[in-house]
């Protein structure tokens, strides 16, 4: 099906082996699959993590919902997988990695632009997004309207946005 593997003994040594814009995920077999998902959450520093299919033998319901809960694309049963099930399953978590991969990338590039923005710039923002206009603004800060009016042109320049509903909209998105 096109998929590259490799096996590691821990999730300690699977950290080093991951190129920077290499799309995948995590197929792991065994127990404990509720601390494998705490402990990758716990490490992984980049974005959100890979995601995970759990391919296992333990049946115990609490254990499925939380893996799935915690982040899980999928959790087969050894007994009752067929293979299509698992390379649906793998093609599914690959699929979450690209786009989640995508938006870390925008959201990142966004956090660049935003950190362009003097500290006034970014209360004004801030204050914009909680739906004051210019004139509240302008009190709040002590300063005049048309110092508010110029801060609030040259912050929408460099966020490259060109109205409110965008501005709201980027705050939002890096926002999470």
């Amino acid at each position: 099906m096109g998929f590259r593997t490799e096996s590691f003994d821990s999730l300690a040594a699977y950290f080093p082996s991951l190129e920077g814009n290499q799309t995948g995920c995590i197929l792991y077999d065994g127990e404990t699959c509720v601390s494998v998902l705490g402990a990758l959450t716990a490490t992984w520093k980049d974005g959100p993590p890979p995601p995970v299919v759990f391919l296992t033998d333990d049946h115990d319901i609490r254990v499925v919902v939380t893996a799935m809960r915690g982040g899980a694309v999928d959790f087969l049963f050894h007994r009752s997988c067929a293979e299509s099930d698992l390379w649906e399953a793998l093609q599914s978590a690959t699929n979450r990695d690209a786009t989640n991969r995508v938006a870390a990338q925008q959201r990142n590039e966004r956090l660049k632009r935003l950190s362009l923005l003097s500290e006034t710039e970014r209360e004004i923002l801030r204050r914009l997004v909680e739906g004051q206009n210019n004139r509240q603004i302008a009190e709040q800060l002590q300063l005049s309207r048309s110092a508010v009016e110029g801060r609030r042109t040259r912050l929408m320049r460099k966020l490259g946005i060109a109205d409110l509903p965008g501005l709201v909209k980027f705050v939002i998105f890096v926002e999470g």
